[in-house]
């Protein structure tokens, strides 16, 4: 290996030092210490809860407006909406996972893809997306018959992850 300090010769000898440093910790860090290519998703709460969905089932998020009751209709269904020129139905998250309800009102909207159809589900807030890592993410792919699957992030953090289509199936029932 070369002489670092031959090529950086115009650098001090402090921030020489730093960078060498830093470049060993870097080449030390243990393989399983660095993220996983993994899974991207959407995370947002719900009351005291984090969850998330995967980010290829979320077409987009728009405010809380221009949703229409309808009378009669199924548990958990707050009403349809147009968007992009198409009726979709509207239903609350809180139904959907089987809660009492919100810690604040929902304001937001994701529009959401599945199998069967397009549709959209309340949300307190605006979602952000996250990466997964990959062995949390095959976890969750593997468990798809479950609408909801506990996943224990590292920092203690616990994140339950959404099956969309599992969810609806219980909801229909």
């Amino acid at each position: 290996m070369k002489d670092a300090s031959a090529e950086f010769s115009s650098l001090d000898q402090e921030s020489l030092k730093l960078l060498l440093e830093r470049a060993e910790r870097v080449r030390s860090r243990k393989k399983d210490e660095a993220l996983e290519d993994g899974g991207w998703v959407l995370e947002f709460s719900q009351g005291m809860q984090s969850l998330a969905l995967p980010l290829e089932q979320v077409l987009s998020c728009i405010p809380l407006k221009g949703v229409i009751p309808v009378p009669l209709s199924k548990r958990g269904v707050v009403g349809i909406m147009r968007w992009q020129g198409k009726v979709l139905r509207v239903l609350s998250l809180a139904s959907l996972l089987g809660s009492r309800g919100w810690r604040r009102d929902p304001s937001v909207l994701l529009i959401l893809k599945t199998s069967r159809e397009e549709l959209a589900i309340d949300c307190e807030e605006i979602p952000r997306a996250g990466q997964l890592a990959m062995s949390s993410f095959q976890i969750a792919r593997e468990k798809q018959g479950e609408g909801i699957v506990e996943l224990a992030l590292p920092g203690g953090k616990l994140l339950r992850y959404l099956n969309l289509e599992a969810l609806l199936k219980g909801l229909e029932a």
